[in-house]
């Protein structure tokens, strides 16, 4: 297993615990904006890329 392999399948594990992940990405990866927050920044959908 590959070490993005596990690092995914934690974040599957904690978000499947109820966790709240946050982390900052490049615009670019951020395809479709959920919400827009108060302070102009948002929540936006990623989308893993199957080429990569």
């Amino acid at each position: 297993m590959g070490c993005e392999d596990a690092l995914f399948r934690g974040l599957r594990v904690l978000r499947d615990r109820g966790t709240h992940l946050l982390w900052r990405i490049e615009r670019r990866k951020a395809r479709r904006v959920q919400n827009v927050l108060p302070d102009g920044s948002y929540l936006a959908r990623i989308e893993v890329n199957k080429h990569s």
